[in-house]
């Protein structure tokens, strides 16, 4: 058998394998991802606490508790004692805390209550993107033992809450605690569920619930695919196509220089449809060259970028031109600039020269814009263009691998170009 690390030549064969065992593994994946509301607007990814513990956590102990801000008393209690498995008849003898200190730290979220008479305690502890410390758990656990309220191991639960549901690496107690091991994309998201249709009276907190549910979704989704990669490592590993899996890799990279420039070339000729005249004599008029640098270098383009020029003014002799320019940083953007002999030239030099400052001057305030004292002249609002090109992910790959969809997309951007140019001539 060779060896595992042995460099080789990717085989066609091994090739079409793996592809097939991918295509079925992502099969299974897709199958079990959840989808997500249409409306995509998110408050909770706008304030960015997707990856933010503590907001996780008062968010949760606010719900939890009898006194919370959503109204709604011990709804949301009485869902979750039964999720963790309490016999409880009331939760009104239920205090819930956030980030309470002891000697041994703080718990995330504390329940304090009593099960059939005895003092109980649930402790949440919450983990996001970070490490467990030295036998944390067990010096919560041995926090609740010294804590006021007595509470015995029989009677305390204690819940490892992460996204993925990972197991716990700190917990080593011995005795009669009960370890949960929850994760927000099936516990937490399964407790919310069941709560929601009686949140229908707070109408504001249904919303956001509701919201909160398709984060978690989110969440479910990426554990759904971290899976599918630690199943597609093994077969790599097992089978040693290692020198294949490379190979894809570096189609992948070409697969996205392709789109692009396919892109790019049906952008020009829907351009030249509507005879825009284009400029084509720049040295940042995009090439396949330069399409591959991007990628290939894993870096965005330079300060301009790569594009499309259409000539909006003219000066002879001099050679200077006003180019209404189309161009890539990360995304599409849309700019006038100033250039001369091949060259874009900076605003500063664009106001000395003052080579077509009337016409711009109106042109800007035809659109309700500023002129600029940085690289534009002027930028303008581009607006039919939602793709982000550095980098390509995955769904915009796949929308411009659809040649309907890409076909759209070219002719809303050339058609606002058009707007554009048009405007600019009646100035």
């Amino acid at each position: 058998m060779p060896d595992l690390f042995t460099l080789s030549a990717p085989s066609l064969a091994a090739t079409h394998l793996l592809l097939a065992h991918a295509q079925q593994l992502c099969q299974e994946a897709k199958a079990q991802q959840l989808t997500i509301a249409a409306d995509t607007y998110n408050c909770f990814t706008v304030l960015g606490i997707r990856e933010q513990e503590v907001k996780h956590t008062a968010l949760l102990a606010d719900l939890l508790s009898p006194c919370g801000q959503h109204g709604l008393g011990s709804l949301f209690l009485s869902a979750f004692l039964k999720a963790v498995g309490i016999p409880t008849r009331t939760t009104a003898i239920w205090r819930v805390t956030s980030e309470e200190s002891h000697r041994h730290g703080r718990w995330d979220i504390a329940l304090h209550g009593r099960v059939e008479g005895r003092p109980a305690l649930v402790i949440v502890e919450n983990k996001i993107n970070a490490a467990e410390g030295y036998r944390q758990l067990d010096r919560y656990l041995q926090a609740a033992q010294e804590h006021a309220g007595n509470y015995a191991l029989a009677d305390t639960w204690l819940i490892f809450l992460t996204p993925d549901g990972r197991a716990a690496q700190s917990y080593r107690q011995a005795g009669d605690a009960t370890l949960l091991t929850w994760s927000y994309h099936e516990q937490i998201r399964r407790w919310l569920t069941t709560c929601l249709p009686r949140t229908l009276t707070v109408p504001r907190l249904h919303y956001v619930l509701e919201q909160y549910l398709d984060l978690l979704t989110v969440y479910h989704n990426y554990h759904v695919q971290q899976t599918l990669s630690v199943k597609l490592a093994a077969h790599l590993l097992q089978h040693n196509l290692l020198a294949e899996a490379a190979a894809l890799q570096d189609a992948l990279v070409q697969a996205r220089v392709e789109l692009q420039l396919s892109f790019w070339q049906e952008l020009e000729q829907e351009l030249l449809r509507h005879k825009l005249p284009l400029f084509h004599e720049s040295d940042w008029t995009y090439s396949r060259e330069r399409i591959t640098d991007c990628y290939r270098r894993a870096r965005s383009s330079s300060s301009k970028g790569y594009g499309i020029g259409i000539e909006l003014l003219q000066q002879s002799p001099g050679d200077r031109r006003l180019l209404l320019w189309l161009g890539l940083d990360k995304t599409l953007y849309a700019a006038v600039y100033l250039h001369q002999q091949g060259h874009f030239k900076m605003a500063a030099n664009a106001r000395r020269i003052q080579f077509g400052k009337p016409q711009l001057r109106q042109f800007a305030n035809k659109l309700g814009l500023e002129l600029e004292d940085n690289e534009a002249l002027l930028t303008l609002p581009l607006t039919k263009c939602p793709l982000q090109f550095v980098p390509l992910e995955l769904t915009d790959m796949q929308l411009l691998a659809q040649a309907t969809e890409r076909q759209k997309l070219v002719k809303a951007i050339a058609l606002e170009a058009k707007q554009f140019y048009t405007k600019f001539s009646q100035a």
